[in-house]
């Protein structure tokens, strides 16, 4: 109170007068709580300074009443006005007013228009230094929060594009990829990913896909968001959004909240990914059809609620088709339509799930018999049986499938004859730093 008092005497606003006599002076105190957990570990440490007191008047008997008990900051100014013109100030317990009639609320200090949300920033009214601290500013000197948007201001598709490029991956993947392009939709939360061999392919494929997605969906692109990384600020770049204007948006360097999007969506991804990779037991350099199948997933379900809908709902306006979702890996039975078989020989493989097409509706299998992954969508799952990956059936599992196994004409890899380690614990948690 001592150092409100001391800046109302500088600013000349209020006189100072001399305590009356039989008046009790108005004192502050720290209220101090410790929250436990049911080990009696602390939760929280919570503090309060409030405002204790009260003035006597002639009779009336203070020995059954209560203190005041206030936050300070709600009535600091009506008290130091009501001490300045030596007006007497009554106090009521709450318990006290509930059981004696109805307790009355009594604004004696409102606040100006601009506080009750006609405007947003203004400071609320404190007491402080007029300078600032050289040496406290470089010794205490920590990042700005970046709070969250208050409500959600995008009501429209493809009104802003968030774009962020992941990797590179410490381990290729089948089809020599390293790079994870990620792209998320402002208003829908829809998700597209895309794998790359180098930073040099983002220009082109973002550019391609702009002119796909707006074709495909009759909603033009009006906003992208970045960071400031040389994949997307760079000439090609440049020229392009002058040629089809639209603007384009970075974050500040080191700052990757400012596209806290597109981050956090790599980080649902990648744990994903990371999880279902452990509980197969694949091997690592299936990631990207692991990162494929999880966006997939994540696309067509409610990760985070908006509008009570699913991205892809919100994105085409329909509701999504869960019928052919299947675990990652589950043991299948692709048909066998592509030799000419007896009338006594089986028809169908062992299969392994592996993904869905990328751009058809159909299913990636890794077949056990030829060691290929083939396209098919003429297969039946088993997900009830163990997982494919802890089958003692004859042929290579989940786990066992190297580069030297796999030949089709969809994932071409030279053989090699280098025997399969299991990866460990580590090596996942390595994949995707």
């Amino acid at each position: 109170m001592q150092e409100e008092l001391n800046e109302f005497e500088r600013l000349g606003v209020w006189e100072l007068v001399p305590r009356p006599d039989k008046v009790m002076v108005i004192t502050l105190k720290w209220i101090h709580k410790v929250k436990l957990d049911e080990l009696g570990g602390i939760l929280k440490n919570k503090a309060r300074l409030v405002t204790r007191g009260y003035c006597q008047e002639e009779g009336i008997d203070f020995e059954e009443s209560f203190a005041l008990v206030a936050i300070h900051e709600a009535i600091r100014i009506f008290l130091a006005y009501a001490a300045h013109k030596n007006m007497v100030v009554y106090q009521m317990d709450v318990k006290t007013a509930f059981l004696n009639g109805n307790l009355r609320k009594e604004v004696y200090v409102s606040q100006p228009e601009a506080r009750q949300g006609l405007v947003r920033g203004l400071p609320k009214l404190k007491f402080e230094k007029d300078h600032l601290c050289s040496a406290c500013a470089m010794g205490k000197s920590t990042k700005k929060s970046h709070k969250l948007k208050s409500e959600d201001t995008n009501q429209e598709k493809l009104y802003l594009l968030h774009m962020d490029l992941c990797g590179p991956m410490l381990v290729e993947s089948v089809n020599e990829k390293k790079y994870i392009l990620v792209i998320v939709d402002d208003y829908s939360r829809f998700t597209w990913v895309k794998f790359l061999r180098s930073k040099d392919e983002a220009p082109d494929f973002i550019i391609k896909f702009l002119k796909m997605i707006q074709v495909r969906l009759k909603v033009p692109v009006c906003r992208i968001r970045t960071d400031n990384e040389t994949e997307f600020v760079n000439q090609t770049w440049c020229e392009y959004y002058e040629e089809v204007g639209i603007p384009h948006e970075t974050s500040v360097t080191r700052s990757p909240q400012q596209n806290v999007i597109v981050e956090t969506r790599n980080r649902t991804l990648i744990e994903a990914a990371c999880t279902m990779l452990i509980y197969v037991q694949a091997s690592l350099f299936l990631w990207a059809e692991v990162v494929a199948t999880a966006c997939f997933t994540q696309n067509r379900s409610i990760i985070r609620l908006r509008h009570r809908k699913t991205p892809y709902e919100l994105l085409h306006n329909k509701l999504p088709d869960l019928s052919f979702i299947y675990v990652f890996g589950a043991l299948c039975y692709p048909t066998n339509d592509s030799e000419n078989l007896g009338k006594l020989q089986p028809k169908a493989n062992i299969g392994i799930f592996n993904g869905y097409a990328p751009t058809k509706k159909a299913f990636w299998i890794y077949n056990r018999r030829t060691r290929r992954i083939v396209e098919t969508i003429h297969v039946d799952f088993d997900e009830l049986t163990a997982m494919a990956s802890k089958q003692s059936s004859s042929g290579p599992a989940l786990n066992e499938i190297t580069l030297a196994t796999i030949s089709s004409g969809l994932v071409q890899k030279s053989s090699s004859l280098t025997s399969y380690v299991p990866p460990s614990r580590n090596g996942w948690d390595l994949l995707f730093q």
